[in-house]
């Protein structure tokens, strides 16, 4: 399993980055430190970073707990953010067997960071 060193040092400098994700059948990616357990994740361009990514989260417990880096039924931390100044934590629950977990649990706490009203519903 490849572990990527040195989150702080990913960037997406790729011009056809939606292009290259598009070859999987995937709009986006996650890049995942699992020695650190820390995961960064951008829109489909690359130009933006998000600071929470529950599903994600989801997947990255599943890719865990598939590989036996964290044992199923058992709670763990990740944590996403950090390089945007957002730091988030997530508690992921892989549940099944290691080979096929099923059901993995994502949670955390939310804070508001805005509000507003819709006045119209777009076409």
């Amino acid at each position: 399993m490849p572990v990527l060193a040195g989150l702080g040092a990913a960037r997406i400098v790729r011009d056809d980055f939606a292009e290259l994700v598009g070859r999987y059948g995937a709009q986006f990616a996650d890049v995942l430190d699992v020695e650190t357990v820390e995961g960064r994740h951008w829109n489909n361009d690359g130009v933006l970073e998000d600071v929470a990514t529950g599903s994600a989260a989801g997947c990255v417990g599943a890719y865990l707990a598939r590989y036996d880096v964290v044992p199923v039924e058992e709670e763990f931390v990740l944590r996403q953010g950090r390089f945007t100044g957002r730091p988030s934590r997530f508690t992921v629950l892989p549940q099944g067997r290691p080979e096929a977990p099923h059901n993995i649990r994502v949670g955390g706490d939310v804070s508001m960071v805005a509000r507003g009203t819709l006045d119209t519903l777009p076409e």
